[in-house]
């Protein structure tokens, strides 16, 4: 996987994988891929399709905060590094400190 670190910070872009991990951790790679399905498929992308951009991963993310699990969790958390990440990106482009 290339790194995308085009910004002060060193923060990589947010990807797909990483929000699915991060649901593997909790419920377990069946139920995990599972709902990143349902969630996927709610917000209107289906199999097989390239890797989401990050609006569209936003709208997934958006998609798991509606459940008022620990599913929600897991977007709540997607959701806010995917925040961070445009306002690092977008405020703070790479620059190298200058001494």
């Amino acid at each position: 996987m290339k790194s995308e670190l085009s910004n002060l910070y060193q923060m990589d872009r947010p990807r797909e994988q990483e929000a699915v991990g991060s649901l593997v951790k909790i419920f377990g790679p069946r139920k995990a891929a599972e709902v990143w399905a349902q969630a996927c498929e709610a917000q209107g992308f289906h199999q097989p399709r390239a890797e989401l951009s990050p609006p569209e991963l936003m709208s997934v993310a958006e998609q798991l905060c509606r459940e008022a699990s620990l599913v929600g969790l897991v977007g709540q958390s997607l959701r806010i590094r995917l925040m961070v990440y445009d306002q690092v990106t977008r405020h703070h482009p790479a620059a190298p400190y200058e001494n």
